[in-house]
């Protein structure tokens, strides 16, 4: 069976954009699509040259939905016409499930759910309408009842979530083209169904509509052009009467269903959503709907479309496919770019990766106000509040265990919700505040757990955080989930080894692999600085103790007197106070050595944009990770990325990232003569800063880009999963990497 998905749009191409580039990720292949262009004077049609010669393009002179509809049928090569409004998403099993559901030639037309603006409640399920006009969105299978011919109620569906035969539009003269907007489809299914046909509404086949601003409505969603609704919905309701319904109950229904329109309208003035001038005009444009809908619905036939065979041309849209089997990965981790961490970062430029290469990648983190699905850059983003309440929260819990435990029991609990709508080969989580342990307990789930610097090596560095409630709880729980997990991936082998040392885990049973990250390659939108005869020293990530700022900073002491021409710079969240102390090492540092000279050459600027930060990457002559500890050390990439020469402790996945005397220097950890040494010889040394960074670079591009990290985890996931890779996917090592 050949689809045609047309798409009926007018003044909205950012929005079409993402509309097709969801019907790239289909898992149904056999389809064609056709953009019919309203009199837009937006960008539209530069946004449908982006995807030719995929797609074919026809222009409708006015702004007439049923028009433009009918244009899309007539050029329609397919079987079937699948129509989706230019403000919605299709789900990647949307055409496959529709297609599904033609298992009958009695079907007429088939069409499915509709998410609302937030992506997360539904706008239609299912639905019946009266000849009147009248839907009743609450009625639940089985509809045998509303599929009888002339009946008094009939199946509808909804307009951005349907599709019928192509023959039987025709048959029937397609849409009726006195209706620009409102109950279009809906007469349509009342047409099929009386002629014999079946409506089938399904329970998946999802349509995520967002339910833009538009010409008729304002950014409040709100109803501002009434005229198209009152006048079709009275020419519907005259011209679907049988001959036993009185004309006086059609004229009361509507007058009824006036009054509920600007009573409503009146409450949105009263609100400050539509303006006096609005409503002014809301009022006139009701009584002009009325007058024409009863005049034409009384003297006019219906407008139909005479429409020709389809034409002999099928042209199929494109659509992105991996090598090998196409997965459904589920990434749980609270955190996301823009403005967060280490694990947000990688988890969410590796979900980006699995989506450019065909996958199907959920990423479910946390929201704080209220539960909604986007999708972002190929990727179905879950924003998920947090539960208070639950199994698992017994009273006198701790707040800390309470909190962490309410995320994961929010994002196992919305895991199910996509895993009741596919299978869901694999969960993806990192071990930091146990975030997949409900995922992980759920034996219907394949979760793999990611290690990354766990709690109990952070209160090892941190002795005051022992004292917080709940913490000796919290080091419990992670230790089980690590000894209980089924499958492991972990960025580094010094991280994997200190997490068997310190929790017992993972079983020599477990699916383990050792996978290094990487980011994305952004540094040709950066130009570094230009020269200014100055050395820049540059430090990312939080100022706490692990990260060891205060060793750079006494290295800094010993340097900046002897070299005027270094500046020192910290980008990161400079407000966490040191370890035993109510001072921030930012303060500590102010307080000792505001007064000296070199003082302003040592910069801290706080948290910046994701922009600002490449931009630091780009303008550092050395970049220096001094930590007490890193699983991996991910803003030593991101320098390596943009081709500078780094000095990283040699401890933990440090050691596995930095080639000493080739990239950069290892020194001991928690050395300030060690480090002094390896800052002054790059300090003095221009020509080896440029051979150092051209190496960095280059260990960049064979070891840790984005698309290596998805081939290393994917071939992970693969094999939890019991998937067998594709044979030219091979992972490379790390350049430095130790023996377990």
């Amino acid at each position: 069976m050949k689809f045609t998905v047309v798409i009926n749009t007018y003044q909205r191409a950012r929005s079409l954009r993402k509309t097709l580039l969801s019907l790239r990720r289909q898992t149904y292949r056999d389809f064609e699509v056709v953009i019919v262009n309203g009199p837009s004077t937006d960008e539209t049609e530069k946004v449908v040259a982006e995807f030719e010669p995929d797609v074919r393009l026809v222009r409708c002179p006015a702004v007439n939905l049923s028009l433009s509809r009918n244009l899309g049928i007539a050029a329609a090569a397919g079987d079937v016409v699948a129509f989706i409004d230019d403000d919605a998403e299709a789900d990647p099993l949307w055409l496959e499930q529709l297609g599904a559901g033609y298992d009958s030639p009695r079907i007429g037309g088939v069409g499915g759910m509709v998410y609302d603006s937030t992506g997360y409640c539904f706008q239609y399920e299912y639905a019946v309408c009266d000849r009147k006009g009248n839907a009743d969105l609450n009625v639940r299978p089985p509809l045998w009842d509303y599929l009888h011919p002339h009946g008094e109620k009939f199946v509808h569906m909804l307009g951005t979530n349907c599709s019928f035969r192509r023959d039987l539009l025709a048959e029937i003269g397609g849409f009726n083209e006195e209706f620009e907007y409102y109950l279009d489809e809906t007469e349509v299914c009342m047409r099929l169904i009386d002629r014999g046909y079946w409506i089938k509404p399904l329970p998946h086949a999802f349509v995520y509509h967002r339910f833009l601003a538009s010409h008729l409505r304002n950014h409040h969603k709100v109803l501002r052009e009434p005229y198209q609704v009152v006048k079709n919905r009275l020419i519907f309701s005259l011209q679907a009467r049988r001959p036993n319904d009185h004309l006086r109950d059609v004229v009361i229904d509507n007058l009824k269903f006036i009054d509920y329109l600007v009573t409503d309208a009146r409450q949105h003035f009263e609100a400050s959503r539509l303006t006096k001038a609005e409503f002014t005009k809301f009022l006139a444009r009701t009584e002009a709907g009325y007058e024409a809908g009863m005049r034409l619905g009384l003297t006019q036939q219906r407008r139909s479309a005479d429409l020709p065979p389809p034409p002999e041309a099928f042209r199929p849209f494109s659509t992105v496919q991996p090598r090998g089997r196409r997965m459904t990965i589920a990434f749980v981790s609270q955190e996301m770019p823009p403005g967060c961490g280490g694990i947000g970062r990688y988890s969410w430029d590796l979900a980006t990766a699995c989506a450019r290469a065909g996958h199907e990648v959920h990423y479910v983190t946390c929201s704080p106000d209220h539960n909604r699905v986007d999708l972002e850059s190929d990727v179905w983003v879950h924003r998920i509040v947090p539960l208070t309440d639950g199994d698992w929260n017994r009273p006198g819990l701790e707040p800390l265990v309470a909190k962490n435990l309410g995320w994961a029991a929010a994002a196992h609990q919305e895991v199910k919700r996509v895993a009741a709508t596919r299978p869901v080969d694999v969960v993806s989580a990192p071990i930091w505040d146990v975030e997949g342990i409900f995922c992980q307990y759920d034996r219907s789930l394949n979760t793999v757990l990611t290690l990354v610097t766990t709690l109990q090596a952070t209160v090892d560095l941190n002795p005051s955080w022992r004292a917080v409630p709940g913490m000796d709880r919290m080091l419990q729980l992670e230790a089980e989930v690590v000894r209980n997990a089924q499958n492991v991936t972990a960025p580094s082998q010094a991280i994997l080894d200190k997490v068997r040392r310190d929790s017992g885990g993972p079983m020599d049973t477990a699916n383990v692999r050792v996978c290094p990250l990487g980011i994305p390659d952004q540094a040709a939108r950066f130009t570094p600085r230009p020269p200014d005869g100055k050395i820049r020293v540059l430090f990312v990530g939080r100022v706490e103790k692990r990260k060891a700022p205060d060793l750079l900073l006494a290295a800094a002491v010993e340097l900046l007197p002897e070299f005027p021409e270094v500046e020192v710079v910290f980008v990161g969240n400079d407000t966490i106070l040191a370890e035993g102390s109510d001072k921030t090492y930012r303060q500590q540092f102010e307080v000792a050595h505001g007064h000296e000279p070199f003082a302003s050459r040592v910069k801290f600027q706080g948290l910046v944009s994701e922009d600002e930060l490449q931009q630091a990457y780009a303008d550092c002559d050395v970049f220096v990770l001094p930590a007490r500890f890193e699983s991996f050390g991910l803003v030593l990439v991101e320098a390596m990325a943009h081709g500078k020469p780094v000095i990283a402790a040699n401890i933990g996945g440090m050691a596995e990232i930095v080639v000493p005397d080739e990239n950069g220097f290892l020194v001991y950890p928690g050395h300030v003569p060690a480090l002094v040494q390896a800052l002054r010889r790059l300090i003095v040394n221009a020509p080896l800063r440029a051979r150092m960074g051209a190496a960095s670079r280059g260990l960049y591009l064979e070891y840790f880009t984005d698309e290596q990290m998805m081939d290393g985890m994917m071939t992970a996931y693969q094999a939890s999963a019991g998937i067998e890779s594709p044979a030219d996917v091979l992972t490379p090592p790390f350049p430095n990497r130790k023996s377990a």
